[in-house]
């Protein structure tokens, strides 16, 4: 009976601290980088064409959805 107890009190405290919180960001604010990373972007070429290019972002950059950089209002 203890043996038991104990395991089923270090399953719980092994679950309780793998909470996982799944964040998604407003598009309508912008948001600060936290972190320097490496992403990918459309770019407009000379030619009129779309390509995807890798951009680095730097840490304290500025990122923000379309609704901020067209200026819709929801």
């Amino acid at each position: 009976m203890r043996r038991l107890a104990s395991v089923l009190l270090a399953s719980a405290l092994l679950s309780s601290g793998c909470v996982k919180r799944t964040v998604i960001p407003d598009p309508t604010v912008p948001h600060q980088v936290a972190r320097e990373a490496e992403i990918e972007v459309w770019v407009q070429l000379a030619e009129g064409k779309k390509a995807k290019q890798k951009v680095r972002l730097l840490e304290g950059w500025w990122i923000a959805g379309p609704p901020v950089v067209e200026g819709e209002t929801p």
